[in-house]
């Protein structure tokens, strides 16, 4: 005993306590017995209900300290139970409710006097008796000293307590414990801030506690100005007017945690007047009126447009301008209006400069002094209104329209230089498009508002209308249909000015738009009228029948309105304006393809819901599940298959139902899924292991799809590919529907059977999960839900609509093996065809969201296939099989909480994943699938057919759906992600504290990295024998020029290589009986864009030079120079062969030996042209001068002799087709001679002969 008291002794000294005694205390029948060692105090307990056991320790001569430090070593054994903490005192005791986790406790000196005892009381709250041990210690400890701050003058200040909080002023200095929801702070009095404009106050320790929430209230004569804190410093802009006087400031801190925080916390009050810049930064009045001062002198500098030629250095200035602006405008938009400094003007500068450096680049000439004005008042305007928030926010009034955070602005102003940069290409782009784009950030909180229901309520307020529901409503109803139909009138207006040149005056197009702004205000109440309370009164069938009508009409109204926005939007792009009959249509079909989808899937999910409720049905199916199941699938597995084969652009599904029912073999399809299933359910395949539900899906599927196939063809490929198709399927559902998705899938499935729940909110973030929060309001049953989910999708489609556009270029690029579709991307037509794309995909929200919210699955444990992006799945790949189990799983969680955490990081995984991984999947359906369709039927011997199904084609479409994504949504993995993530963006300081000297190195680094890439690629290019324009590339290598399609159009070789055939192209100078090639004997240079051949002889001089004429069309001219010293005669050959196809073709047929041509002989053009009939290509070869002869087949041409014969005939098909152009002429001494040739291509015969017309002027022979 006495071992064990000086063992104990010794223990609690390390803890900092002076131990006279102790004990363990046993209420309610409570076991346990204590123990004591140099790592700590140890509890051994066995507690049946509301039994309690304890450990007191009785303490002598305690110094006084702040804080009582409690650890638990083991948290997870103390969740199950309740613990408290007593401490006694001479004066009184202090009692404190303790967590599972390590927390400190402020002592209440005042109250204890002494601290004399502290008793730990375990109690036991469950029914079922709990046993275990408890390792815990305490310490004494103090706070850290924190730096002492002098605040202006108070006359007299005190501490604040609401609730059970407990705190302490010392001085400047706040000490104080806090329980979940209390609240403490700190009142002052007495101070003069007349004539001030900033209250200063800064807190100390500088990184605020995350688990608490601290504000500050300026109370004066009239009113209280409240702000939120959420950095230590915080400089707040007084209100004086609203104010008056203001007499008193309370600093406020409340624990938003259910923990308890002891913490503690200086404060420093200071004030000043504002500076000038500060009052441009706060006053937006003021710095608008600035703008417009600005806009005014500057443009007095540009009265006269000059020209000025665009140098190299001005296109690294303009995208380095481009950067630095980005890194500004984001930096301004996390700093509040009074931190901002310099910075919104430094950006307007960097701004217009860049406005004006694009039309240097574009159209070589400064902008007008109109177009100065219109750059620095508008670009000035989207600049004073940037707000804090990340793109846009809900605004609480008008007032609020014109803001935009952040990325919001420099999506702004992309599209604003981009407007720039159509201007000064000599579109015809009205200035009236500028101030359109000016307007976008306030169209888009004008449609934001539309969830600020109490400003609504506010804006049109009904007070005749006694009931102050249905007052509401018809209120919300009012200001709804007001916003927007102003929305859809400014749209069609705009688009009608800039198109057609003139308003849109027609009363059918207002009345039109009039009601679908109406019709989509009062689709959600429709919606509700389907899951209304008074639904649970009526029988089960009108409660389907209400549900369907209701569904119908509100999806109806829905996508109605949804078609001709984007219907609208289409139109101009196509150039056409909106017109009455235009709107009609797009809402007409809008309108019937939301009712059909609707109701045709509501009235299934209906059906499905009432057959689970009927008795009958549950009784059979439990009873014969093989049978019962069997029989249904036979009845209902061609409108199944109908179903499947559904998308966008698919025709009437109901012609389509009715001719899938008279395909027999779909019975028996049905009947061998029903058998699947129902043997699915009896061996209960959902809890098997995964190899063997893929197993089994793989065989069925090959029953389903290859077996009944072969009943009918009986070939062995045929059964092959359709195995593989089977297969393929039946295992895809097998691995997804396992024990927990089951379950999951069901309860989704019959929410859209419910009626008159509990209302249930219905919010989500439209960008990344994160930004962008948008408030639907409450449904309270299946109607109004499918309702949500689909507005849902379009609006969050929208967001990532443009990536599967741009992927579907990039997949056809690599499927065609032709670069012709990345290209067209940056052209006028690609934009145009990006945006229908993007408008396309938008639809696809409409019905394609209820369906992924149905199926999609969430997965708790990471694995290599199951985490977001294409990119990171291939990490996921090589981690996978370079770590271990363990590693991979805390590899995988420390990703996705960097995913949470940085910012960067999300929008790098959202792109990887929406833009690589979902929208490739999704596009293979289409492109991937049509290619390996053609390689089958090329297999089985059907080419020209498809071999497979479309319903195989538009699973695929769906396929992605039944790849799991990682989320570990409870547990420890939850918990460390989502603290850590917390902690990190509590810790990582924003980026609003740019320094000059930083965004100069940053400016001066991108410019010089830039120019001297754009130097180095300008030398390379100096240097090369290559010379191109849009669509037209010519390169020289060993003599031999090769030319080729490299634009929006074709991507072809034009003439044949000399790979193929050595001689396929000669230039042959004939001077006297010497004989020169001019392409390979002579010195080849480049002189900016023109190739050079020079031949220097003693009896004469040949220059021949190269050139590109315009800029898009593929023609180049060869210009022949002669200066001859001797009299002679001499005789020109320009022979060339051709591919007009890709090389590989071209490859192909010369080796087999099927190279036929038609060359064309046009009179009066001396030209000769060749058509590829295999691409409808044209290539031209003409001369200025009139030629002696034509050649049209390798045979014509011998290097030795030449045959000059007249071409008996305008057009022949040749086996070995080839142009040549023998011209021949007599110089005297001293003589010169000059003739020019054109040779290209052309897309049909007309444009070849216009070409040769246009920019040859041929001189025909007299």
């Amino acid at each position: 005993m006495k071992y064990f008291f000086l063992s104990l002794l010794f223990c609690f000294s390390l803890f900092g306590l002076d131990l006279v005694d102790s004990g363990t205390i046993h209420m309610n029948g409570a076991e346990g017995h204590s123990h004591f060692s140099n790592e700590g105090s140890k509890l051994n307990y066995k507690l049946k209900h509301l039994a309690i056991v304890g450990n007191w320790h009785r303490l002598k001569d305690i110094e006084r300290k702040d804080l009582l430090h409690f650890t638990i070593s083991d948290p997870s054994k103390a969740k199950d139970l309740q613990i408290n903490l007593e401490l006694k005192g001479d004066a009184g005791v202090q009692h404190f409710p303790l967590s599972s986790e390590s927390q400190d406790i402020l002592i209440q000196w005042d109250l204890l006097g002494n601290l004399n005892e502290i008793v730990l009381l375990v109690s036991n709250t469950k029914q079922s008796t709990v046993s275990g041990e408890l390792n815990y210690s305490f310490d004494l400890r103090n706070f850290p000293a924190l730096e002492k701050k002098q605040s202006f003058q108070i006359a007299e200040s005190g501490a604040l307590n609401i609730n059970s909080a407990i705190s302490f002023l010392d001085d400047s200095r706040l000490k104080f414990a806090l329980g979940p929801g209390d609240i403490c702070g700190v009142w002052a009095k007495g101070f003069d801030l007349q004539g001030m404009d900033i209250l200063e106050l800064n807190l100390s320790p500088l990184q605020l506690n995350s688990k608490l929430q601290y504000s500050v209230e300026i109370k004066g004569d009239k009113n209280t100005q409240v702000i939120s804190l959420n950095d230590s410093t915080s400089r707040t802009v007084l209100d004086h007017e609203n104010l008056s006087k203001i007499n008193e400031l309370v600093l406020l801190i409340e624990n938003t945690s259910p923990n308890h925080v002891s913490d503690q916390l200086a404060f420093q009050l200071q004030s000043s007047k504002m500076t000038f810049l500060e009052k441009i930064n706060q006053d937006q009045k003021l710095a608008l009126l600035l703008i417009l001062i600005c806009a005014l002198i500057f443009a007095q500098f540009f009265k006269t447009p000059s020209m000025l030629k665009a140098k190299t250095y001005h296109k690294s200035l303009a995208i380095s301008l481009y950067i630095s602006l980005n890194l500004i405008v984001y930096s301004i938009s996390n700093s509040p209006a009074l931190e901002r400094s310099f910075y919104p003007i430094l950006a307007l500068a960097l701004a217009f400069c860049l406005s004006v450096l694009i039309s240097i680049l574009v159209s070589s000439k400064l902008p007008s002094r109109r177009e100065v004005f219109t750059h620095i008042s508008l670009i000035g305007i989207s600049l004073t209104f940037i707000s804090t928030s990340a793109v846009w926010s809900m605004p609480d009034s008008f007032l609020d329209l014109p803001y935009s955070g952040g990325f919001g602005t420099i999506l702004l102003l992309t599209l604003y230089f981009g407007a720039c940069y159509l201007k000064a290409s000599k579109k015809s782009l009205p200035l009236l498009t500028f101030y359109g784009l000016a307007l976008v950030p306030s169209f888009i909180s004008l449609l934001l508002m539309m969830q600020n229901t109490a400003f609504l309520n506010e804006l049109v307020q009904l007070k005749f209308i006694s009931h102050q529901s249905l007052s509401e409503n018809i209120g919300l109803i009012t200001s709804r249909f007001l916003i927007l139909f102003f929305f859809v009138e400014f749209i069609c207006q705009c688009f009608s000015f800039i198109i057609n040149k003139h308003a849109l005056f027609d009363k059918n197009a207002h009345k039109k738009l009039a009601y679908l702004s109406f019709a989509i205000v009062l689709a959600p109440y429709i919606a509700d009228l389907g899951c209304g309370t008074y639904m649970s009164e009526f029988p089960r069938i009108l409660q389907a029948i209400i549900a369907v009508v209701t569904t119908v009409f509100s999806q109806g109204m829905l996508w109605a309105f949804v078609f001709m926005i984007t219907g609208v939007l289409l139109d101009a792009i196509k150039g056409i304006g909106p017109a009455a009959h235009t709107i009609h249509d797009h809402a007409f079909k809008g309108r019937h393809n939301g009712r059909v989808y609707s109701g045709v899937l509501m009235a299934i999910l209906q059906l499905l819901g009432m057959l689970c409720e009927w008795n009958f049905s549950r009784q059979l199916f439990e009873s014969s599940p093989i049978i019962s199941l069997s029989l249904i699938m036979i009845f209902v597995f061609p409108t199944v298959k109908v179903i499947i084969e559904s998308f966008d652009g698919s025709h009437g599904f109901f012609d389509r139902t009715k001719s899938a029912y008279k395909e027999s073999h779909l019975y028996t399809r049905g009947a061998l899924v029903g058998l699947s299933l129902g043997l699915a359910i009896q061996w209960n395949l959902s809890s098997q292991h995964t190899f063997l539900r893929i197993l089994f899906g793989c065989i069925a599927g090959t029953l389903v799809f290859a077996g009944v196939n072969a009943l009918k063809e009986k070939s062995a490929k045929s059964f092959l590919l359709n195995s593989l198709q089977g297969g393929f399927i039946g295992a895809a559902l097998a691995f997804y529907f396992d024990a927990g998705q089951l379950p999951v899938v069901s309860e989704r499935f019959f929410n859209y059977n419910t009626f008159a729940t509990n209302a249930q909110n219905y919010s989500f973030d439209t960008l990344l999960s994160k930004w962008g929060h948008v408030q639907l309001g409450t449904y309270t049953g299946g109607s109004k839900l499918f309702f949500n989910q689909a507005l849902n999708g379009v609006i969050a489609w929208g967001v990532a609509a443009w990536l599967f556009a741009l992927n579907q270029s990039l997949l056809k690029a690599l499927f065609t093996r032709n670069s012709i579709h990345l290209k067209r991307i940056v052209s006028q037509d690609g934009l145009t065809e990006l945006a229908e794309g993007t408008i396309r995909v938008l639809r696809w929200g409409l019905w394609m969201s209820p369906i992924i919210f149905t199926f999609l699955r969430q997965m708790p444990a990471p694995t290599w296939y199951n985490q977001d992006g294409a990119v990171h799945t291939l990490f996921c790949i090589g981690a996978n099989f370079t770590m271990s189990a363990e590693q991979f799983h805390s590899w995988s969680l420390e990703v996705f909480m960097w995913i949470m955490a940085y910012e960067g990081f999300r929008i790098l995984i959202w792109l990887d994943h929406m833009g690589l991984r979902v929208a490739t999947l999704v596009n293979l359906s289409f492109i991937g699938m049509d290619d390996l369709d053609k390689k089958f039927a090329r297999f089985t011997g059907k080419e020209g057919l498809s071999v497979i199904p479309e319903g195989v084609k538009r699973f695929m479409t769906w396929a992605p759906l039944l790849i799991p994504y990682y989320i570990p949504r409870s547990g420890a993995d939850w918990d460390y992600a989502w603290n850590k993530a917390l902690s990190i963006q509590a810790s990582s300081q924003n980026f609003n504290s740019l320094k000059p000297t930083v965004l100069l190195t940053l400016f001066a680094s991108t410019l010089v990295l830039i120019q001297l890439y754009l130097t180095f690629r300008k030398y390379r290019e100096k240097n090369s024998l290559q010379i191109s324009n849009q669509e037209l590339h010519l390169s020289c290598q060993d003599g031999h020029v090769s030319s080729s399609m490299h634009g929006l159009r074709s991507n072809i070789q034009i003439t044949r290589s000399s790979k193929l055939h050595e001689n396929s192209q000669i230039f042959l100078l004939k001077h006297g009986n010497e004989k020169f090639n001019l392409f390979k004997e002579s010195r080849i240079r480049r002189d900016e864009n023109t190739l050079i051949f020079e031949l220097q002889k003693e009896l004469f001089k040949a220059e021949v030079k190269i050139t590109i004429p315009v800029k898009s069309d593929p023609i180049y001219f060869v210009d022949l120079k002669i200066e001859n010293a001797k009299k002679a005669d001499i005789e020109l050959i320009l022979y060339q062969e051709w591919s007009l196809d890709k090389a590989n073709e071209d490859s192909v047929r010369v080796k087999e030996k099927r190279e036929s041509q038609e060359v064309l002989l046009s009179p009066g053009s001396n030209a000769l042209y060749c058509l590829q009939p295999t691409t409808g290509m044209f290539g031209l070869m003409a001369s200025q001068k009139a030629p002696n002869t034509y050649l049209r087949h390798r045979s014509d041409f011998d290097a030795s002799s030449l045959m000059k014969e007249a071409p008996k005939t305008q057009r022949q098909w040749h086996a070995d087709p080839a142009t040549g152009l023998v011209l021949n002429f007599t110089l005297d001494e001293k003589e010169n001679y000059q003739n020019r040739f054109a040779m290209g291509c052309a897309f049909y015969e007309d444009e070849a002969i216009n070409f040769v017309k246009s920019y040859l002027l041929p001189e025909t022979r007299k």
